[in-house]
């Protein structure tokens, strides 16, 4: 589902401490949600654990974890979302 979207600053700035790779999901309750996950020296994923997003409104950056990433990846990846 990830689209080609230049990634603001402020969403690249609050994912750096848990990912190396970050890509545009959509709109997510009218803020754009990033998906944060890690790849290794060759480009393959490595497993977080849980669904790491940020939300991005413009202007503020927020990291969601646990139960909301688990709501935001249903929202984009289940057949009910």
């Amino acid at each position: 589902m990830a689209k080609e979207k230049e990634i603001p600053e402020a969403v690249m700035k609050e994912a750096e401490w848990l990912g190396n790779i970050v890509e545009y999901e959509g709109i997510y309750h009218g803020k754009e949600a990033y998906g944060v996950g890690t790849v290794d020296k060759k480009g393959m994923p490595l497993p977080n654990g849980y669904p790491v997003y940020v939300l991005f409104d413009g202007e503020k950056a927020e990291l969601k974890m646990d139960d909301e990433g688990f709501a935001i990846f249903d929202h984009f990846f289940s057949e009910d979302g």
